[in-house]
């Protein structure tokens, strides 16, 4: 009976164009039934393109697991039902338990709650959706409350359990920064809040004053120059009175401030309701501080003339108030059916002061203003939409 003895072993050799082979040598040693020595019998094997690519793989494998160190972010390879089944972290400090104590649990076993119910959630939307980016859910650790932001991604690999990929970045830093900035835009918005009130608020001391100094006045002309500057300063204050009950401190609804300023005008010069009518078709449209004040004194202005001018003796009438946005404009309408201006008034050439604020003012909002004088009063006033910086 022969017996044989085997041994294997890998060799590289350099075959004669240089390109290095690698092979496997199996050799035997053949005995015969009294133990004496018969022959070797040799089997060679290339193993040239498998050992490439070994290579390949272990140095792709080199190169995956040096990405994965490199990414600052918490890594977890985890199944649908929230279970752990790997993990990676820059470091151990990082984890909110040691890996012993959450590998092979699920997050509802190891985290919060609130922070677990979350992760089940984001898992169910990349299983139905492949992918989920953008959760935020807040731990706390022994140094201190960490934020982190999940991304979540299904792996391709198993056709019978879906497992899932989750990167768990650190935006505490981020988080509290914004929670800084948040605070402090509220203590800026409560500041401005507070200025745009005490303005007002000495808006209205002016108008006050200027009343009180109208009633010492005995002529008609000195009075009404008094009342006008009241009415002024009420127009302005009237803005930033609207500003402080703004959600907005930049902006307010223009539309409902041409309401409340033209009703003040209203009850202030028409003693008869039943003789004159004031008419408002006003579009709701938001309109910045630097175009506000200036159209809201224009549209004192042009309201103050039409109540106080147009409808002498008793005269019938009505005043018609019309703003609204076009293209990339705003329109103010004000016309009345009243006596009218002269025909031959040069109005943006006048001594009027009220039709110098107009002209001024217009020019301020970079607008365009028209008068028509046919059966009454009707100007009209056009300026962009784009806020201008004053």
């Amino acid at each position: 009976m022969k017996t044989q003895l085997k041994k294997q072993c890998d060799i590289e050799l350099i075959s004669p164009d240089k390109t290095p082979l690698f092979v496997t040598l199996d050799t035997m040693a053949v005995l015969d039934e009294e133990g004496t020595f018969k022959e070797f019998r040799i089997v060679v094997t290339d193993n040239s393109a498998r050992k490439k690519a070994e290579e390949k793989i272990e140095e792709f494998n080199n190169q995956l697991q040096s990405t994965i160190n490199a990414i600052p972010d918490l890594m977890f390879e985890v199944d649908i039902e929230g279970r752990f089944y790997d993990y990676n972290a820059p470091s151990a400090g990082d984890l909110y338990v040691p890996p012993e104590s959450f590998l092979g649990k699920t997050v509802s076993e190891v985290l919060p709650p609130e922070a677990a119910a979350k992760i089940m959630e984001a898992l169910k939307e990349a299983s139905e959706k492949g992918k989920h980016r953008g959760m935020t859910y807040q731990l706390t650790l022994p140094y201190g409350e960490k934020y982190f932001e999940l991304s979540i991604a299904k792996k391709p690999v198993s056709k019978t359990k879906s497992y899932f990929i989750c990167l768990a970045r650190d935006i505490t830093k981020r988080k509290i920064a914004e929670q800084q900035i948040n605070k402090a835009l509220k203590e800026k918005e409560i500041l401005i809040k507070e200025i745009h009130h005490r303005v007002k608020n000495n808006l209205i001391v002016m108008s006050s004053l200027l009343n009180l100094q109208a009633d010492y006045v005995e002529d008609k002309a000195s009075y009404e120059m008094f009342m006008e500057s009241k009415n002024r300063a009420r127009s302005m204050a009237l803005i930033h009175e609207r500003l402080y009950q703004s959600t907005d401190l930049r902006e307010i609804d223009f539309g409902e401030y041409i309401r409340s300023l033209s009703m003040d005008l209203y009850r202030t010069y028409v003693s008869n309701p039943e003789l004159i009518n004031l008419d408002l078709d006003l579009e709701p449209v938001n309109v910045d501080i630097n175009t506000a004040i200036p159209c809201g004194l224009i549209i004192n202005e042009l309201v103050t003339n039409a109540l106080k001018h147009a409808f002498p003796q008793n005269r019938n009438g009505t005043v018609n108030i019309k703003f609204y946005s076009k293209d990339e404009n705003l329109i103010l309408e004000v016309t009345d059916d009243g006596i009218g201006f002269s025909p031959d008034i040069d109005f943006k050439n006048t001594e009027s002061l009220g039709l110098k604020l107009i002209n001024v003012l217009t020019g301020q909002i970079d607008g365009e203003i028209d008068m028509k004088v046919n059966n009454g009063t009707e100007f009209k006033i056009i300026f962009p939409k784009v806020k201008f910086k004053g």
